[in-house]
Formats: C-alpha cells, sequence, structure tokens
C-alpha cells in the first residue's frame, strides 16, 4: 500500500504547473479512477438544447391558447351582434303592412334608412358595417365589424329548400363578420300563420 501511495505523489508531484493532476490507479487489472467535478461540454450541449425544446413547446402552447381565447371571444362577440338583429327582424310584420307587398324594400323604406323598415324582407341585402342600431348609431366597440342580412322564401314543410314564390315563410340568415372573416352565422324562420 505504501508503495502505490509512493506512486500516486510521484505522479502529482510530476503534473505541469497549473494543471490538477488526478490519482490514477496503478495497480495492473484495476481499471483507472478519475476524480472529476463539472460538466462536459456535451453534457452542458445536450441540457441546452433540451430547455430551449422545452421553451419553444411552451410558447407554442401559449400562442394557440391565446389565439383560441381570441377566436371565442370574437364568435361570442358575432353571436351578440346576431341575435341583436335577428330579433330585430322577428318583431316585424311577415308582409308589408302599408303599402302594395313587394318582396324586399319599398320606395319609402329606401328613402328613410332601417328605421322605415316594417316587415321582414325589407332587410334582405342589407349590410353596415361598422353595425349600428335601429336608429343609424354606431355601435362602440366593433371597428372593422360588419353585419349583412339574407331574407329567402322557402318551403314551410322543408325549410332548407329555396323556392320562387311566397308560400308562408321565409328564411333569415344574419352574417356577422370581423376584417372580413366570419365570426358567427345565425338563422331564423317566420312564418305567416
Amino acid at each position: 500500500m505504501r508503495r502505490r501511495q509512493d506512486r500516486l505523489l510521484t505522479l502529482q508531484r510530476s503534473a505541469p504547473r497549473g494543471v490538477r493532476s488526478e490519482p490514477w490507479s496503478l495497480e495492473p487489472g484495476e481499471p483507472p479512477v478519475a476524480a472529476r467535478s463539472g460538466l462536459t461540454l456535451l453534457e452542458v450541449t445536450v441540457s441546452t438544447l433540451l430547455v430551449g425544446l422545452l421553451l419553444v413547446t411552451s410558447l407554442r402552447a401559449v400562442g394557440a391558447v391565446l389565439r383560441f381565447r381570441s377566436g371565442s371571444s370574437d364568435t361570442q362577440r358575432g353571436l351578440l351582434l346576431a341575435d341583436d338583429l335577428t330579433a330585430e327582424i322577428l318583431g316585424q310584420e311577415y308582409i308589408e303592412p302599408v303599402e302594395a307587398p313587394v318582396f324586399g324594400r319599398e320606395l319609402s323604406e329606401m328613402l328613410n334608412g332601417r328605421t322605415a323598415f316594417d316587415d321582414v324582407d325589407d332587410y334582405h341585402l342589407w349590410s353596415r358595417s361598422p353595425p349600428e342600431d335601429r336608429d343609424g348609431n354606431q355601435l362602440a366597440g366593433f371597428s372593422g365589424w360588419s353585419r349583412s342580412v339574407a331574407v329567402e322564401w322557402v318551403n314551410p314543410s322543408n325549410p332548407s329548400l329555396t323556392v320562387l314564390s311566397d308560400q308562408g315563410a321565409k328564411r333569415i340568415t344574419v352574417t356577422v363578420s370581423k376584417n372580413g372573416t366570419v365570426a358567427a352565422t345565425l338563422q331564423a324562420l317566420r312564418t305567416d300563420y
């Protein structure tokens, strides 16, 4: 044992100045044992890559959540705008109560705007951007939004089937868009019964 210690001391003394000498086992048949501390360059590189990969993955996940929240918020706001206009339209008469009935706007309604609309089909092909209330006042907070309406005669037995003449049912489709992208569409039926 004394001989081994002497050899280790000799190795440590013969190391160049400033270089730490490691105690190596000099006994035949024994594996070399190195006392080391710190990380190798390979370990640092691998751990840096792993941390970077985790950061990129988590940022993508956060981005996806934020896009979803923004999209669902736009959908909810769009549905509220569509529901508001649909309720206004459904509150109107089925057919023109004053003038000779024409599908679409009659002359007085063209001149006086939406406040003069008095039947469902007066809203056909009507649109506004940004959205307005019935009196023509812009709704606050809806810059870049638009609402449009299509009214069609439909078969009362099969409302998905459009017909060319009045059979007692009209389908109202209100479409709400934000910056040119459809945020919500709402359909309703109004009958003459």
